[in-house]
């Protein structure tokens, strides 16, 4: 995140001239072609390691180029001022954050370098360079315009559907959506990300990917400890990822559409993405609940064990498995109701 870094500040007054000189605030999705032109670069029409570039270089060269062109996903020649992205990515998100991640290296002053090239180490959050640290962060605030994601996000029921919607709505990955949610939502929220399918069955065991949350779930919570190998047995709310009528719900396409800052018009947006009348939510006994029809999630399941028994809380946890990789999308929520009440999801 932007305040853990000592260049935040200088990051964050790039990120808004450029921001306000391609025009691009409330623009949907974000234009990064027209920030990309501000910032005086172009996209290369060629990629420097396509194939047919490569066999137009020395032999001894041609195996080394091939072993680079499998790794790049990315790099800008500030000398040319122009911007190269691999082919191989297929993904229209993860593309465009890679343009606006070279982009970021290009603004910054202190970067100065001639070339720059990433790969999935730099592109990734792990990273512990501090110039990709800082690209990518920058990539990740001229995407999503800054704060205006996270108003948008204040503006719709926690769910991984408002995930996917605002992924649609700036053009981003999901993956990518998801981060920024679980990093900016001013309520208590948090975020596991798994590897796409489990190592074992017996019992079901995952490889935790990454997580992240806001700042309020760690003032009230702490921040997370959950380990890298992830049982049910020691966390029983992933046994929502196992059932196999989650890969059923087909999430619909988005229209295009005008978008208010408004409550009213942000819960129709939401709407659109509901499952069919009908869907069962999944919980995690395997029993179906009808709460989950006022709430726009594929699954939603109640699990008191997620901090620790005897927690005065219920967290509810909303499983993903359409997305590239599962993921849980876990927020605080009010006490558990009587019995014979029904149950409520306000907004926390």
């Amino acid at each position: 995140m932007a305040h853990e870094l000592e260049s935040s500040s200088e990051i964050n007054e790039r990120v808004d001239r450029l921001l306000r000189a391609a025009n691009a605030y409330g623009r949907f999705p974000t234009p990064v072609e027209d920030i990309i032109a501000q910032a005086d670069l172009v996209e290369a029409m060629d990629y420097v390691l396509d194939e047919s570039l490569i066999k137009k270089a020395p032999a001894y060269l041609r195996g080394l180029l091939r072993s680079a062109a499998k790794k790049i996903q990315g790099l800008v020649d500030r000398r040319a001022r122009v911007i190269h992205i691999s082919p191989e990515i297929e993904n229209e998100g993860k593309k465009r954050f890679v343009k606006l991640h070279e982009t970021v290296h290009h603004i910054l002053p202190h970067q100065q370098d001639l070339l720059y090239a990433d790969d999935h180490e730099t592109l990734a959050l792990s990273t512990t360079r501090l110039f990709e640290r800082e690209a990518n962060q920058g990539a990740a605030e001229l995407l999503f315009q800054r704060d205006r994601f996270a108003r948008d996000a204040g503006d719709l029921e926690i769910s991984t559907a408002t995930v996917c919607l605002l992924a649609d709505r700036y053009g981003s990955s999901i993956h990518s959506s998801l981060r920024r949610y679980a990093e900016t939502h001013d309520a208590a929220v948090a975020a596991i990300v798994l590897e796409r399918t489990a190592r074992s069955m017996s019992p079901p065991t995952w490889r935790r990917e990454e997580f992240m949350c806001t700042e309020r779930w760690v003032s009230r919570f702490g921040a997370p400890a959950w380990p890298k190998i992830m049982q049910t047995d020691h966390f029983p709310f992933l046994a929502v990822l196992d059932h196999a009528e989650l890969d059923t719900i087909v999430i619909p396409k988005r229209r295009r559409r005008s978008y208010r800052n408004s409550s009213r018009h942000a819960a129709n947006a939401v709407q659109e993405l509901r499952p069919p009348v009908g869907a069962r939510q999944a919980t995690a006994s395997g029993a179906a609940t009808g709460h989950g029809r006022r709430h726009p999630a594929v699954a939603l399941t109640s699990c008191r064990d997620l901090l620790g028994v005897g927690r005065q809380s219920r967290e509810d946890v909303v499983a993903a498995p359409w997305m590239q990789e599962p993921a849980l999308l876990i927020r605080e929520m009010a006490l558990s109701p009587p019995p014979d009440q029904p149950a409520t999801y306000p907004k926390a």
